[in-house]
């Protein structure tokens, strides 16, 4: 092979690499916003964990989620769902927990995990995504 065809081939298999990481972006915020239809059909009002393949994709999930507003729970669960979230560091995950959703990964402190465990495992929130 010559030294120009390699190189030739070299920018190809760039080209080509870069087109499929867009497209699995593409893809991964259409699921997102096919989430929530899923999630009501299949987890008969209980709470659900989704599994997503990086944290960002949980983060990203999440916020899509908390962006559809559809997740109906009462003013109490919503005040303790408050009470717990004045305590969370990240403020990203503070704001998606008020929406009765979160998430959890290994690049959240120690509190903000066992938090969002807590809040979960006590029935509150509705939605937590996982990597």
């Amino acid at each position: 092979m010559k030294v120009i065809d390699l190189f030739h081939f070299r920018k190809l298999f760039y080209r080509m690499e870069i087109a499929l990481n867009r497209l699995h972006l593409s893809l991964i915020l259409i699921l997102n916003y096919k989430l929530h239809t899923v999630i009501e059909q299949y987890s008969s009002k209980l709470p659900t964990i989704v599994f997503c393949s990086t944290r960002k994709s949980t983060v990203q999930a999440a916020t899509t989620l908390q962006n559809q507003k559809r997740f109906v729970f009462n003013d109490s669960n919503r005040q303790q769902i408050k009470d717990y979230a004045t305590n969370v560091v990240d403020a990203k995950l503070r704001d998606i927990l008020i929406s009765g959703i979160g998430y959890h990964h290994a690049g959240l402190s120690q509190s903000d995990r066992k938090i969002v465990e807590e809040l979960f495992l006590s029935g509150l929130l509705h939605v937590i995504l996982c990597h």
